[in-house]
């Protein structure tokens, strides 16, 4: 019963330095898409390109690649958890009720910036927010399924539309009773996307408006790939070793722009 008991709560231990591992990767994550949107601001509201310039847009893509390393090796260990249903469940309640809120309270600040500006031409109302062309059916961009729209209420919604897109993909794999075999489904997707890269490179311009058919393609689904794998072999690699191959492969892709950029990445 005591080893019992020490091995339950050794692995409470791992899981909760784990668990803090994973938040200071996103908290990572996440400062370096701040810092390229701050870049952003600069550049065109105030007129200084000089950080613009020398980052472009590496930081923001960085981050957001860490965000879908994270997500695909969360998903590989939850799902098997929980029945589907409650799995997808989870997600949308993740997701959903604060994406809406952040719409609605950037709607209700755009009303105030509006007021307040004597040239308001560049803010959007709610109205046009919502309803970009007048139509209800852009209401449906407030599901963030990858349809094809000009753009978002939030005009930032791009990175979202990969993640609801890889649950439902995870969802439709547990409720077939497959989840054992998501790493083998993973490396099949990854072969698709090499495949979709050598043959149709100029494809994978856009990732950042994809569509319900052109998304699964797009290279950068290989950080949900690779985060399904490394939950599978993390106690097999070396950490030590994986940043320093993953160093050189950034560095390479900086110096040596090729079409399989994003997967080194």
């Amino acid at each position: 019963m005591a080893a019992d008991r020490y091995r339950l709560q050794n692995n409470h231990y791992k899981i909760t330095v784990q668990l803090k591992s994973i938040q200071y990767v996103r908290a990572i994550a996440a400062l370096m898409v701040v810092f390229y949107h701050e870049t952003i601001y600069l550049k065109n509201m105030k007129g200084d390109a000089f950080l613009h310039d020398i980052f472009r847009g590496s930081p923001g893509l960085y981050g957001v690649i860490a965000f879908f390393i994270v997500t695909g090796y969360l998903m590989a260990d939850i799902a098997p958890k929980y029945r589907p249903g409650t799995f997808l469940m989870h997600r949308v309640l993740r997701i959903y009720p604060a994406y809406w809120f952040c719409v609605l309270l950037a709607g209700l600040f755009y009303v105030v910036l509006w007021r307040a500006s004597a040239n308001a031409d560049y803010i959007p109302s709610l109205q046009m927010m919502l309803l970009a062309n007048g139509f209800s059916r852009d209401l449906l961009r407030l599901t963030l399924a990858p349809m094809v729209f000009n753009d978002f209420p939030l005009a930032i919604e791009w990175t979202l539309l990969y993640e609801t897109t890889f649950y439902v993909i995870v969802f439709l794999i547990s409720l077939a009773g497959k989840l054992k075999y998501l790493p083998h489904l993973a490396l099949g997707w990854f072969a698709v996307i090499v495949m979709a890269g050598l043959n149709f490179p100029a494809s994978q311009l856009g990732y950042t408006q994809p569509s319900l058919l052109t998304l699964p393609f797009f290279a950068i689904n290989t950080a949900f790939i690779l985060g399904i794998l490394g939950q599978r072999l993390q106690t097999k690699v070396e950490p030590f070793s994986a940043i320093a191959t993953g160093i050189l492969l950034v560095a390479l892709a900086e110096i040596f722009k090729t079409s399989f950029a994003m997967i080194q990445i």
